[in-house]
């Protein structure tokens, strides 16, 4: 009885030792992998097939929009997959070894851009890690600051909504080589952004011969803040200011100072605001129109505050 379950114990040890990946058996694979691989050609047998990449993008936190300059600045989580025809395998030659990990600059990689992007996006990441799955299927993962431009509507500023696109292009090669089949992205929402309420939704694709693109739409809509309040006030102030000076009888001496005070407050109010509003707006700011009113509704009262002191 000891003697059979001493056999039927090794026996056990013997196939659990098996069936653990060792150092040896993941080297052993990627030293087969890597054998003759050529990373300038594309990882598939018919040449005349093209590359299909799934793009995942993630906001994973928007820090501003230069609303004067039209520039979305934010970081992003960016995951690509494909199937490279040339990593793959048979797990039971490998004790069942089922994924790697490859550095990106070892194998053959998609060359991805943000096409609307204004700045050189920080590549941190160039020697990152790719995940490879025993079907072929390569998975990599970046994480990217980019600023992008964002054509704003100031119409209704300061309670102004954007709709920003991010667009995501193959560089170079045609839809013949590589393409973008699809793209999935979300709002991560690391870190709160307490001056915009951010909407993700909408994938528009776009193909021809220059190639692929992938364009999510982000739809940004300015909350209520005390800043926005305390830019409003002076405006009802100025307004009321500008109505009261018809109240204040001429001989009081006071009529011409006070609506020639009002009138040089309006005027320095609207240059402050014009710093703050985009040049290339599609629509003019009404703020900017109602304050362009009302600064030529204060000079009209300064004039005839003059003619009537006289």
């Amino acid at each position: 009885m000891s003697i059979t379950y001493f056999v039927f114990s090794l026996t056990s040890i013997i196939l659990i030792v098996k069936s653990n990946p060792t150092h040896e058996d993941e080297k052993r694979l990627k030293d087969n992998l890597l054998l003759n691989y050529r990373k300038d050609i594309r990882p598939v047998i018919d040449l005349f097939t093209s590359v299909d990449i799934y793009t995942d993008l993630d906001l994973h936190t928007l820090y501003d929009l230069d609303f004067v300059n039209n520039i979305l600045k934010a970081r992003y989580m960016i995951g690509s997959y494909w199937t490279d025809a040339y990593l793959i395998w048979k797990p039971s030659e490998y004790n069942n070894i089922t994924e790697i990990n490859l550095p990106r600059q070892e194998i053959w990689t998609p060359s991805l851009i943000m096409c609307n992007s204004v700045n050189e996006p920080d590549d941190t990441n160039i020697n990152q890690e790719t995940k490879i799955y025993y079907d072929g299927t390569v998975e990599m993962w970046s994480l990217k600051y980019i600023e992008t431009y964002c054509q704003v509507n100031a119409y209704t500023y300061p309670f102004d909504e954007h709709k920003c696109e991010i667009h995501i292009c193959v560089a170079v090669q045609s839809i013949r080589q590589t393409r973008i089949q699809k793209m999935y992205y979300k709002n991560l929402n690391v870190t709160e952004n307490y001056k915009w309420d951010i909407n993700m939704f909408g994938v528009v694709f776009q193909e021809n011969d220059a190639g692929s693109q992938a364009s999510a739409v982000m739809y940004l809509r300015r909350k209520p803040t005390v800043g926005i309040i305390a830019m409003l006030i002076p405006t009802v102030m100025m307004t009321v200011l500008t109505i009261f000076v018809f109240v204040l009888p001429p001989e009081s001496g006071e009529k011409v100072s006070l609506a020639t005070t009002i009138f040089l407050s309006n005027v320095l109010y609207l240059v402050e605001i014009d710093k703050n509003t985009p040049k290339n707006s599609k629509y003019p700011s009404l703020l900017m129109l109602y304050l362009m009113l009302l600064s030529m509704l204060s000079g009209m009262v300064t004039l005839g505050s003059v003619v009537i002191s006289k």
